[in-house]
C-alpha cells in the first residue's frame, strides 16, 4: 500500500560534470613499503592516516560561506545569491517565497565533493545556518506540509544498471537493481543507453525484457496526472541525447500500462501535464516475465540514434517493502543488421542517473530551527530521517549535496521572504582530549538490561602486558629495503599517566641498537612524531628501561626495526593493541594479520595512572536513560520484553565537556519464559554458503504443548548482503513444508544479528527447522566445525534433497514457552543421560561421546551436568561412576604425568575416577589407548585429538608414535579435580571453577627453584592482582583469586619465570 506522510512531489536534476570545491586541512601521504616475514615478502597498502593538528573534537573537512559567487554551485530557478540576509560576511543563498516559486520544487546543488576517509572512532556529519520565513506550512489545515525544505545526498558513482546473473535470461542480463538488497530502492532514476547507430531503412529494435515492478493499482496523486507508480519505458534520441521520444512496442499487450508514472514525476515535475518531459511519462508496471519486444524504427531511418532503457521509482514501496518486486531486466538488444548488445559481447553501453539518499525534511514554524532568525542547524534537531546528520557512510566517496525548497500553489498560510542558507559545512567528530568510554557490553534480563564498561576512573601503578611471552623466529618482521619503521603497542589509558619503565622483548640473535619512543594521541589518531624517545641496546630476550614519560589518554610505545633488525611478534594472541608505523601513519597491525601473521609486539610498560575523573551518561535509542553514573556498571530497568534497544555511553569530564559515544551495543530483554536454542559453541572456524537460490536449515525442538518463535539469530561474516529467513515443518527428520518466509536485507552486520519474529504467529511443537534461502549477495554464515550435533542441513540444486552440513551452523532461535513452561520439565534423573530411566554404563558412554564431539538432547544435557557447573566434562563422568559404583575413600590428592619412551603414564597417590585430555600433534602422530579401564575412547580431528579414560586400572594411559603437546587436561578423583604436575615443564593447571563467582583456584607446577610471578590482568592489559611473587622452590602450588570487587568479564592469569610464560583465560560471571 502506498503511504505518503507529509510529503508531496520533489524533483531531481541530474548533474554530469561539476567543479571541485575547496577542501580544508587534510594531507594524505601514500607510502607502500614491503616487509618480510618467515622468508616471504609482502607489499603493504596503508590506510590514509590523516593527522590534523587540532585536538578538539570537530575538524572541518569542507565548508561554503557563499562569499565567492557560490562558485561551483548549481542554482537553477528558485534559488539566488543574496545580500539581503546572511549569517557570516555578506552573502547567503535564498529560495524566495513569492509568486515566482508558487507550485514548484527548487534545487540548490553543491559542486562534486570528494569526502575523506575516516579513522577508527570518527564520524562525519554536516551542518548549516538557516533563516526560515515560509509561513505557509499547513495553510489548508489538512495536517500535510505545504511549504517545506529537505536535504539529500547523492553518491555520484551509485548507478544501478549492471550485468548480472540475477533472474537472468541466459548467463548475464542487464539489470536495474542492487545485488545486496535483491532489487531496487525508492527515488531512483536510472538509464541504460546503447551506443549510437545509424538507423537502417525499415529498421527494427528488438530486446528481451522482464520486469517485476510495483503494481499500478490505486495510482492517484492529487493535482498531478499520475495513473501509475514505479515505471519503466524505452526512449530514442536523434540529437545526441539532447531530447528524447518514447518508443512503443508492437504486438498485443506490449504497450505501456499507464500514461503517467509517479516514478518519473516524483523525481522531476517536468513529467507532469504541461511539462517538457510529459511525453515520456508513460511506463510499464506490475510483473511481466521474459519476452521479446519489437520496436519500429522506420520513422528514424538514416539518422544517428541512441536508444535508452529507463526506470524511475517514487518515494514509497520498493523491494524492501515487497521482495517480489526486483526491477527492470533487459537482454539481447538488437537493431536489424546494425547492432547487437548483450553483457557478453562487450557492447559499449553507458549508464547514468541519480540515487539520492534523503537525509531529512523540515519546515519553518515557531518551534522549528531558524524560524525568522538565523540559527545553526546541528545534529539532533531534525525530527525525522537522519536525526544525527551522520553521513559517515559517504566517507571516501564523491558526493553532491542537494538543498531543496518546495512551495505549494497558494499562500493560504501567508508568505514571507523564503528560505536562507549560509555556512554549510561537512566535518568529522574526533574524540580529542575527551576520550569516549570503551568496552561497553550488555546482557539481557527480564524487562531489564545489565550494562558494564571499562572503568575510566581506575588509578594505580601496574604492569601493562599484551603479549603472552611466546616469541619465535616465525614471528619476526623486517623491512625488505633500507629504512626504519616502528612496531608499537597501543595503551588505552584514561586521563593523565606516567610511564615508569618500558620493556621490549627482542628475538634478534645478538645485541641491536634501536630507539624506543612514546607517541601521543591527536584526536582519535596518533602523532607520527614521538613525544619522548631514547636510544637503547636490546639484548636477546626481555629488556627493561627506566623512563619518566608523562602522557595523557591513549598513547603508543614502540621501538624501531629495519631491514636487518627484527621486530618480534607473539602470534599466540590476536592483534588487539599492536600498531605499526611504516612511513605514512600509525596503522593497526590487525589490518595486515590476515595475510601475514597476527599477534602482539613484545612491548610492555609499567604505568602509573590517575584516572579520568568522569561520570557516565547512558543513552538508550538516542535518548538519555541515565546520567551522573559514577561506577562502571548500570542496570536499565522498566524495559519492554522482546524489544531491541540500542545503547551508547558517553563520559562527562570535570570541566563539563561530554565525550563522543562509546561503541554501540544492542540488547533484547526477554521474559523468563523465553529461552535461546542453538548448537554451536560460539566460535566459528569456517564460513558457509549454500549458494544463490539454495537453502540451509537447522533442526530445533519445541515443547509438546507448544511454543512461539519470537526471534531468529544468525552469525555472518561481513556486513551487508540479503537472504530469506525460512521456517519449515519437520518431515521425517528433514525440512518439510515451508511455514514462513521473509526477506532480510537491511541491518545485516559482521557478527551476530537477530530478527524479531514475535508478531508472525509462529507457534511450533516438537521438531521444526529454521534457516535461510540465499541470494547471490548473501554473505557467508558462521560454521562451527569444532562440534557437530547432526542438526545442520543444506539443499543445493533443483532436486530439493537435503544433505548434512559437517558442523553446526550459526543459527539460533528464541522460543517462548509462555504458560506451557511448567508442562515441559525434564523427567530424567541426574546421570540418566540417555533418558532410559536407568543410570548405567550406557550413560557413561553417552557422556564420553558428547565430550568427543557428539550430541545430547536438552534433557540429556541437563542429566549430564552432574555437578551443576554448566559444563559437561570428565568430572560429570566421574560423578556418574560414583552413582553406579558408590564413592571411594582412597581418592588421589595429586598426580603427575610422565613420558617414558613411547608411553604416557599418569601416576597418582590414590583413586583416579577419570581423565579428559586434548592433544595437539602433527600428521605423523598415532595413539593406542589403554584397555585397562572402565571406558577409554578418543576422537581425532586433523591435528587435534581428544580422549576420555574412565577409571584407569594402571598408570599407562596410552602409547604413541610421533610427538604431541597437551593443550587441555582435567584429571579427577571420585569428586573433584586433582592437580597434576608435569615434570620439566612450567605450567598452570585449569582453573576451577571456570566460569566462577567470586573466587577460583588454579594450580602451578614449578619444575625447579626460580623467581616466579603469577598475576591477573584484565583484557585492557591492566594488572589487577598479584597471586604469587618471589623465589619459589620446586613443587606444586595452589593459588586462589577472590574477584569480589571486580566486574564481570574475561581475565587472564599470567604465570612467568625465567624463559617460560603460561597464560590462562578465566571468566567471572556475577
Amino acid at each position: 500500500m502506498k503511504r505518503f506522510v507529509n510529503l508531496t512531489m520533489v524533483s531531481t536534476i541530474l548533474i554530469f560534470s561539476m567543479l571541485f570545491s575547496r577542501e580544508v586541512g587534510e594531507i594524505n601521504v601514500e607510502v607502500n613499503p614491503t616487509i618480510m616475514n618467515d622468508g616471504k615478502e609482502y607489499s603493504i597498502t596503508q590506510s590514509e592516516n590523516q593527522i590534523n593538528p587540532s585536538s578538539r573534537e570537530e575538524i572541518i573537512l569542507w565548508e561554503e560561506d557563499f562569499e565567492n559567487d557560490a562558485e561551483g554551485w548549481s542554482t537553477g530557478s528558485g534559488w539566488q545569491l543574496t545580500t539581503d540576509e546572511y549569517n557570516s560576511e555578506t552573502h547567503s543563498m535564498n529560495s524566495p517565497n513569492d509568486l515566482s516559486t508558487l507550485n514548484g520544487t527548487f534545487n540548490l546543488l553543491s559542486p562534486t565533493l570528494s569526502m575523506a576517509e575516516l579513522g577508527d572512532g570518527e564520524t562525519m556529519n554536516f551542518g548549516f545556518f538557516l533563516k526560515g520565513d515560509m509561513p505557509d506550512t499547513d495553510g489548508d489545515g489538512d495536517d500535510y506540509l505545504d511549504d517545506y525544505y529537505s536535504i539529500s545526498i547523492m553518491d555520484i558513482d551509485a548507478l544501478a544498471w549492471h550485468a548480472s546473473s540475477t533472474n537472468s535470461l541466459d548467463g548475464n542480463s542487464y539489470w536495474c537493481g542492487d545485488e545486496e538488497i535483491g532489487g531496487y530502492l525508492d527515488s531512483w532514476v536510472q538509464f541504460l543507453d546503447i551506443p549510437s547507430f545509424t538507423v537502417p531503412s525499415g529498421g527494427t529494435l528488438t530486446a528481451d525484457m522482464m520486469w517485476t515492478i510495483e503494481s499500478d493499482a490505486g495510482a492517484v496523486v492529487a493535482g498531478t496526472c499520475t495513473d501509475g507508480w514505479d515505471a519503466a519505458n524505452v526512449r530514442i534520441s536523434t540529437d545526441g541525447g539532447a531530447t528524447w521520444a518514447l518508443l512503443h512496442a508492437g504486438g498485443l499487450g506490449n504497450d505501456y500500462d499507464f500514461d503517467c508514472g509517479y516514478g518519473w514525476l516524483w523525481n522531476d515535475t517536468e513529467y507532469d501535464t504541461g511539462g517538457s518531459l510529459n511525453h515520456l511519462a508513460a511506463g510499464w508496471g506490475n510483473n511481466k516475465d521474459w519476452h521479446n519486444a519489437s520496436f519500429d524504427l522506420s520513422a528514424y531511418a538514416g539518422q544517428d540514434a541512441i536508444v535508452r532503457f529507463a526506470f524511475g521509482s517514487d518515494p514509497a514501496y520498493s523491494t524492501l517493502d515487497d521482495s517480489g518486486i526486483t526491477g527492470f531486466y533487459v537482454d539481447n538488444i538488437t537493431v536489424s543488421g546494425t547492432l547487437e548488445c548483450t553483457p557478453e559481447n562487450n557492447c559499449d553501453t553507458s549508464v547514468s542517473g541519480a540515487v539520492w539518499v534523503d537525509q531529512f525534511y523540515d519546515y519553518c514554524d515557531t518551534d522549528r530551527p531558524g524560524y525568522q532568525a538565523w540559527e545553526e542547524y546541528v545534529p539532533g534537531m531534525a525530527f525525522n530521517g537522519n536525526v544525527f546528520m551522520d553521513i559517515s557512510n559517504f566517507a571516501g566517496k564523491d558526493i553532491i549535496v542537494k538543498i531543496q525548497s518546495r512551495y505549494d500553489d497558494n499562500n493560504d498560510g501567508g508568505s514571507g521572504s523564503g528560505l536562507f542558507i549560509d555556512d554549510f559545512k561537512i566535518y568529522k567528530i574526533s574524540g580529542g582530549n575527551y576520550p569516549a568510554p570503551m568496552g561497553l557490553t550488555a546482557e539481557p534480563g527480564d524487562s531489564e538490561a545489565m550494562l558494564s564498561w571499562y572503568d575510566m576512573n581506575a588509578s594505580g601503578t601496574d604492569d601493562f602486558v599484551y603479549h603472552n611471552g611466546s616469541f619465535s623466529d616465525q614471528g619476526g618482521i623486517t623491512l625488505t629495503d633500507v629504512g626504519t619503521a616502528w612496531a608499537g603497542e597501543r595503551f588505552d589509558i584514561f586521563g593523565a599517566a606516567t610511564v615508569n619503565s618500558v620493556s621490549v622483548y627482542s628475538i634478534n640473535s645478538g645485541p641491536v641498537d634501536v630507539s624506543i619512543g612514546g607517541f601521543a594521541q591527536l584526536g582519535t589518531l596518533f602523532n607520527t612524531e614521538s613525544m619522548y624517545s631514547m636510544d637503547v641496546t636490546l639484548q636477546p630476550g626481555e629488556n627493561t628501561f627506566d623512563v619518566s614519560w608523562d602522557m595523557n589518554n591513549s598513547f603508543i610505545i614502540g621501538y624501531t626495526f629495519t631491514d636487518v633488525i627484527i621486530a618480534g611478534l607473539d602470534s599466540s594472541p590476536t592483534s588487539e593493541n599492536s600498531m605499526v608505523f611504516l612511513g605514512g601513519g600509525w596503522d593497526p597491525w590487525s589490518d595486515y594479520e590476515a595475510t601475514i601473521i597476527p599477534g602482539e609486539w613484545g612491548v610492555s610498560a609499567n604505568i602509573t595512572y590517575a584516572g579520568a575523573g568522569v561520570t557516565y551518561n547512558l543513552y538508550r535509542d538516542g535518548a538519555v536513560a541515565a546520567s551522573g553514573i559514577t561506577g562502571n556498571m548500570h542496570t536499565d530497568t522498566g524495559l519492554t520484553n522482546n524489544t531491541t534497544y540500542e545503547y551508547e555511553l558517553t563520559a562527562t569530564y570535570s570541566d563539563g565537556e561530554e565525550s563522543g559515544e562509546s561503541n554501540t551495543v544492542t540488547v533484547t530483554p526477554f521474559a523468563d519464559t523465553v529461552h535461546e536454542e542453538g548448537y554451536d559453541d560460539g566460535s566459528f572456524e569456517a564460513e558457509f554458503n549454500a549458494g544463490s537460490g539454495n537453502f540451509s536449515a537447522v533442526r530445533f525442538s519445541a515443547g509438546s504443548s507448544g511454543e512461539d518463535i519470537v526471534r531468529f539469530k544468525w552469525f555472518q561474516n561481513g556486513s551487508g548482503g540479503a537472504f530469506y529467513i525460512k521456517v519449515f515443518e519437520d518431515d521425517g527428520g528433514m525440512p518439510g513444508a515451508e511455514t514462513f518466509s521473509a526477506v532480510q536485507a537491511t541491518g545485516n552486520f559482521d557478527g551476530w544479528n537477530d530478527k524479531d519474529l514475535s508478531m508472525q504467529g509462529l507457534s511450533v511443537s516438537g521438531d521444526f527447522w529454521v534457516g535461510t534461502k540465499e541470494f547471490s549477495s548473501t554473505l557467508p554464515f558462521g560454521l562451527d566445525t569444532d562440534s557437530n550435533s547432526g542438526n545442520s542441513y543444506q539443499s543445493v540444486g533443483s532436486t530439493g534433497d537435503w544433505t548434512a552440513v559437517n558442523g553446526n551452523l550459526g543459527y539460533h532461535v528464541y522460543l517462548d514457552c509462555g504458560d506451557n513452561c511448567d508442562d515441559e520439565g525434564c523427567t530424567n534423573n541426574a546421570g540418566d543421560v540417555n533418558e532410559d530411566g536407568t543410570v548405567n554404563i550406557l550413560d557413561i558412554v553417552s557422556l564420553a561421546n558428547y565430550i568427543l564431539g557428539g550430541s545430547l538432547s536438552d534433557c540429556g544435557l541437563e542429566g549430564a551436568d552432574m555437578n551443576g557447573d554448566g559444563t559437561v566434562n570428565i568430572l560429570d563422568i566421574v560423578a556418574v561412576v560414583n552413582v553406579i559404583l558408590g564413592g571411594r575413600t582412597d581418592d588421589a590428592s595429586s598426580a603427575s604425568l610422565e613420558k617414558t619412551g613411547d608411553a604416557l603414564l599418569l601416576k597418582a597417590d590414590g583413586y583416579i575416577g577419570g581423565l579428559q585430555m586434548t592433544l595437539s600433534h602433527g600428521s605423523d602422530f598415532s595413539i593406542d589407548l589403554t584397555d585397562d579401564a572402565l571406558l577409554a575412547e578418543y576422537s581425532t580431528d586433523g591435528n587435534k585429538t581428544t580422549l576420555v579414560v574412565v577409571v584407569p586400572e594402571n598408570d599407562e594411559i596410552f602409547t604413541y608414535t610421533g610427538d604431541f603437546e597437551i593443550t587441555e587436561m582435567i584429571v579427577a578423583n571420585s569428586s573433584t579435580e586433582v592437580p597434576v604436575s608435569m615434570p620439566g615443564k612450567f605450567a598452570l593447571s585449569a582453573a576451577y571453577p571456570n566460569p566462577f563467582n567470586p573466587s577460583t583456584s588454579i594450580s602451578l607446577h614449578v619444575p625447579k627453584e626460580s623467581n616466579v610471578r603469577v598475576q591477573v590482568y584484565d583484557l585492557n592489559g591492566r594488572m589487577i592482582s598479584t597471586l604469587l611473587s618471589g623465589v619459589q622452590a620446586q613443587g606444586d602450588y595452589s593459588l586462589t583469586w577472590n574477584a569480589q570487587e571486580q566486574a564481570s568479564g574475561m581475565y587472564l592469569v599470567r604465570a612467568e619465570t625465567a624463559g617460560s610464560v603460561a597464560v590462562q583465560k578465566i571468566l567471572l560471571l556475577k
